[in-house]
């Protein structure tokens, strides 16, 4: 009979699907890359978003002109550029996974507040979903910590 799942993790079952809720990751001092990448981030953002300050307050006062505004579609990929190390910092940081089997098709949720990210595998891939929990073996004893 396999051994029931750690208290951390939930579970979620209706009918034949099921959701599983994993706890945070234990990265112990690696969540310090998170803190690096989500600085390096707010760095990065720093000048395009002056930039657009200043477009923004020319357009308020009426005076941009088409140069302006090849500045502001100029920034627009910096800001993206500088969006993505933030997002990857706030996944190690505080990230949680969901992994669900639905509909007969295994996805993964990556979350981290109102930022998602969902991978999902084909359909006709997977005849058989099992979770087992106590697998790892020290010495012929069950790992129940890591």
């Amino acid at each position: 009979m396999p051994s029931p799942l750690p208290s951390s993790i939930r579970v979620e079952a209706v009918r034949e699907d099921v959701s599983y809720a994993l706890p945070v990751r234990s990265l112990g001092p690696l969540r310090w890359v998170g803190l690096f990448l989500i600085e390096f981030g707010l760095l990065f953002l720093w000048m395009p978003v002056s930039g657009l300050i200043r477009l923004l307050n020319q357009l308020l006062h009426g005076n941009a002109d088409a140069g302006d505004w090849f500045g502001g579609l100029f920034v627009v990929p910096f800001l993206v550029g500088g969006l993505i190390p933030i997002v990857l910092g706030l996944f190690i940081l505080f990230g949680r996974c969901r992994v669900e089997w639905r509909q007969k098709r295994l996805s993964v949720l990556d979350h981290a507040g109102p930022v998602r990210w969902r991978r999902r595998l084909p359909k006709g891939r997977i005849h058989k979903f099992v979770v087992r929990s106590g697998g790892a073996k020290l010495n012929d004893k069950p790992v129940e910590t890591v």
